[in-house]
């Protein structure tokens, strides 16, 4: 009784502990369709990630497109494998090689900040024993683990998010971002974060169609909510708290079309 007891409880700390140690993530979006454009359920998108950073451009690019491919009837098509990211390419060239492609809309994820913020983990401990008995002698064992009582820090980084259509040559949907990460999230996994979080707002506010279209294109009245999103304007993993306070994000301004030049980003 007394082994499957102790059993039990040692269970239980692993599991905390792995919890501790897990990456965590929490991505806040807003977002706005253009009423004068309205929502079209792209089949076709490219997406460009305009980072300084070839790792986390691909990080965004890729991880996007396959939540795009998994979850909605579009085909997705990351920038890099169209623009050779060492070059920088015309405005012309652009727009020749995206209509050539018939690719509808581009999605364009811009950095336009990132920092860490610091947290003071307080000194805790917890301890953990056993006992034996045999006649009258009792013996026993315990162990103490102490934790805690020092910084850690945790990353945040801010996106602006803008949607081009390709037919009607203007924005059709906006938005802003930010992502939070604990201690062991690494830059990467921000980037990630907000990929994947994009697809469930898109699908939301009717840019794309659910995956289930593929079977029922012609379905009145099956709205893109629930199931897509996460709930809400927020997505964490389970266990998550919700670290935000928000600033404001900046804008950028473009007055031409999709640009595909460098830009500052995160570094």
């Amino acid at each position: 009784m007394h082994g499957r007891g102790s059993a039990a409880v040692m269970l239980l700390i692993l599991g905390t502990t792995v919890l501790l140690l897990a990456g965590c993530t929490a991505t806040r979006l807003t977002s706005v369709v253009n009423p004068e454009v309205g929502a079209q359920g792209f089949s076709r998108v490219m997406v460009h990630g305009n980072f300084q950073d070839l790792a986390y451009r691909r990080a965004a690019e890729r991880t996007f497109c396959a939540e795009v491919e998994a979850r909605t009837t579009a085909t997705c098509i990351p920038a890099e494998t169209l623009f050779f990211p060492g070059e920088e390419h015309s405005t012309d060239e652009v727009e020749a090689t995206i209509r050539g492609r018939g690719i509808e809309a581009v999605l364009v994820i811009q950095p336009t900040g990132q920092g860490t913020t610091s947290v003071y983990l307080p000194q805790s401990s917890y301890t953990t024993g056993s006992a034996t008995i045999s006649g009258n002698t009792v013996t026993g064992s315990s162990t103490t683990v102490t934790y805690g009582g020092y910084a850690v820090k945790k990353p945040w980084s801010k996106y602006e998010i803008y949607l081009w259509s390709v037919p009607d040559e203007r924005v059709t949907w906006y938005a802003t971002g930010l992502t939070r990460g604990n201690a062991y999230v690494n830059w990467e996994d921000l980037v990630r974060a907000t990929a994947r979080r994009l697809v469930g707002t898109l699908l939301d506010d009717g840019m794309l169609l659910p995956a289930r279209h593929r079977r029922k294109h012609d379905e009145e009245g099956d709205d893109a909510g629930g199931e897509n999103a996460g709930g809400g304007p927020l997505a964490r993993r389970p266990g998550c708290p919700d670290p935000f306070q928000f600033g404001r994000v900046s804008g950028i301004e473009s007055d031409r079309g999709v640009s595909l030049v460098g830009s500052p980003g995160v570094e």
